[in-house]
């Protein structure tokens, strides 16, 4: 969350005037930029548009085509083409019928596509709401996972979807919904900045040799990749957004006001759960055991004492590449059902060993953690729930033990990797909706 918020313990009002002051700042500076681009664009073409109409042209569609086919949008099938036993509890029908209840509980008259995400073991859900290109490709969509349709009670599906219904329709943010803008606003000043280096550097290759015009190609490319990373930047900061932590912990409040607190908390555990498994395959290939994924280079490259720089680059190499094999192997072989951590370690050490397999890599044995489990509580582990009694002891626990991590997750563990992180750490997110419980007992 933002430095001086006292999160998790601020009401969901604060928040919510919080986020509201984000989205306006947000809309200011995109209409700011996106002027700015025009004014650029209706530039360019009087300017350079004589002289360079087709070169322009070319470059502004090919830097469309090349961003565009670089969105980052969840793949997934339509859930009425998924193959039943991946659905777990649910059918199809079942699944359209509470994605359209939600939709009607936030006043949203359309209803979202819903797409199973077939290929990912981990607690997976997402949202995609993109205004008018819609009938281009059914992007407007709520994406779900496996596990979750197989572990997930029906109350607990409905809360998990609520709270992608809330970005959907509440806070799905401008740049995120209007990504497309981003491309051509990219387009645009990649367009100027060629066209200007065009126009400054042209003359200089006139009459020089073959060993001249190569130094100057070479400064002439460098200079365009500087151009290109100053265009990047001053896009990036234009439309970076710093509330994410926010929006996500209020989607939890809309969701636990709909189905309930416990809904929302034992969703938030089983993910927790999973994400767990995850993270301590990725330890096994890093010396950080705290920071296995952002660790990994900086903390390797500094294993072999008086190495040089090529073996330890080397050494990355392939600790990034067991990594990789391990993380994918895990993957497929983890089983849709609930696991604790004790339970998921014989199929760790399977995808460790095929990662070992794939590169010459070093793995580390970090000694365990003893995290805050929240089954110790669940007197029914079999549901892998906790209920209202259960809960009380739960929450006494996690209030009173501030600095012991609820998981073995990196963000859990590392307080700059928490601010950093574009959710909360789930003891945060589940300490937010326990302050704020009156507001939907």
């Amino acid at each position: 969350m933002s430095q001086n918020s006292s999160f998790p313990y601020v009401s969901h009002k604060e928040l919510e005037t919080t986020v509201h002051e984000a989205l306006a700042s947000e809309k200011f500076w995109a209409w700011l930029l996106i002027a700015l681009t025009i004014a650029m664009a209706a530039y360019w073409v009087h300017y350079f548009g004589p002289v360079m109409p087709f070169w322009g042209a070319g470059i502004f569609l090919f830097v469309i085509w090349l961003q565009g086919s670089n969105v980052d949008i969840p793949e997934g099938i339509l859930v009425e083409n998924a193959p039943p036993e991946k659905l777990g509890k649910y059918t199809a029908e079942q699944l359209h019928a509470i994605v359209r209840e939600i939709s009607e509980s936030f006043w949203e008259k359309e209803v979202p596509n819903v797409y199973l995400v077939d290929e990912t073991s981990e607690a997976m859900a997402a949202v995609v709401n993109v205004d008018i290109l819609n009938f281009i490709k059914p992007w407007n969509a709520i994406y779900i996972g496996p596990y979750l349709l197989h572990t997930l009670e029906e109350d607990e599906l409905k809360a998990v979807l609520s709270h992608e219904m809330c970005h959907f329709s509440l806070h799905y943010n401008f740049w995120m919904r209007y990504f497309y803008l981003k491309i051509v606003i990219f387009a645009v000043w990649v367009t100027v900045a060629i066209s200007y280096l065009y126009h400054w550097t042209s003359g200089w290759f006139v009459g020089q040799n073959w060993i001249v015009k190569l130094v100057l190609a070479y400064v002439v490319l460098k200079l365009g990749q500087f151009m290109l990373n100053v265009s990047l930047g001053i896009i990036a900061v234009w439309t970076s957004r710093a509330d994410s932590q926010e929006v996500e912990a209020l989607c939890d409040f809309e969701a636990a006001r709909r189905y309930g607190l416990l809904s929302v908390v034992n969703v938030l555990l089983k993910t927790g759960t999973r994400q767990e498994i995850f993270t301590a395959l990725l330890a096994q290939f890093s010396p950080d055991a705290e920071r296995p994924v952002e660790g990994l280079v900086e903390a390797t490259a500094h294993e072999v004492e008086g190495a040089n720089t090529e073996e330890r680059q080397q050494m990355v190499h392939n600790q990034a590449v067991a990594m990789q094999a391990a993380y994918l192997k895990l993957n497929e072989i983890l089983p849709y059902e609930f696991l604790t951590m004790e339970e998921a370690a014989p199929y760790i050490d399977e995808a460790v060993r095929t990662g070992m397999n794939e590169a010459e890599a070093e793995r580390y044995q970090h000694a365990s953690k003893q995290m805050l489990r929240w089954l110790e509580h669940d007197t029914h582990i079999a549901n892998r729930q906790l209920d209202r009694v259960e809960y009380e002891t739960f929450i006494e626990e996690l209030k009173n033990n501030p600095d012991k991590p609820l998981f073995y997750i990196s963000e859990e563990m590392d307080e700059d990797l928490a601010a950093e992180a574009e959710h909360p750490t789930f003891r945060n997110r589940i300490l937010f909706l326990e302050y704020n419980k009156e507001e939907f007992a």
